[in-house]
């Protein structure tokens, strides 16, 4: 019985791989693919944009924290201590609402225009007369420091932006 080298070997009919000519490139050649990359891109690009915007529009409030840290809550002088208060209230409101003549405001006014500028926060009756009254009288609570701080670090926080409320 004779032999074929097909029936002994069936490897050796096979032909080898087959090399394309030039060098394949790695970059996806479909359109679909470049939308893709485009539209993340742009996505990238944009959010870097708006945050560095946001950042940059949020300056004044962290600058005002910053301040507010050093305020000293246990002053025991509460004239001193509203007057430290209110003057960072007063730059905050110059920095946040520019066009704004909140700056000549003072008393009831004020008080009213730091409502209006953060109406998601609420002031006490309390609260308001210690802001009000304790650069002319002694407080008659000692906690109101610590709320009067805490209103303070709410509002630098939370109050709205220039422009969204009525002047």
């Amino acid at each position: 019985m004779s032999s074929t080298p097909t029936a002994q070997d069936p490897l050796a009919e096979l032909r080898d791989i087959h090399l394309p000519e030039q060098d394949i490139s790695s970059l996806p050649t479909a359109p679909g693919w470049w939308i893709l990359i485009t539209i993340i891109i742009t996505s990238l690009v944009v959010g870097v944009f708006l945050w560095r915007k946001h950042q940059h529009n949020n300056r004044y409030r962290h600058q005002a924290l910053a301040a507010l840290s050093v305020i000293n809550i246990n002053n025991p002088n509460s004239q001193i201590f509203t007057q430290q208060l209110n003057t960072l209230l007063k730059q905050t409101a110059k920095a946040a609402y520019p066009s704004h003549t909140c700056l000549s405001l003072h008393g009831q006014q004020w008080l009213d225009f730091l409502k209006l500028s953060a109406p998601n926060i609420t002031m006490s009756d309390e609260l308001s007369a210690f802001l009000l009254n304790s650069s002319y009288q002694p407080i008659s609570n000692p906690d109101m420091h610590k709320t009067a701080h805490d209103y303070v670090a709410d509002w630098l926080k939370k109050h709205i932006k220039s422009g969204k409320i009525a002047s």
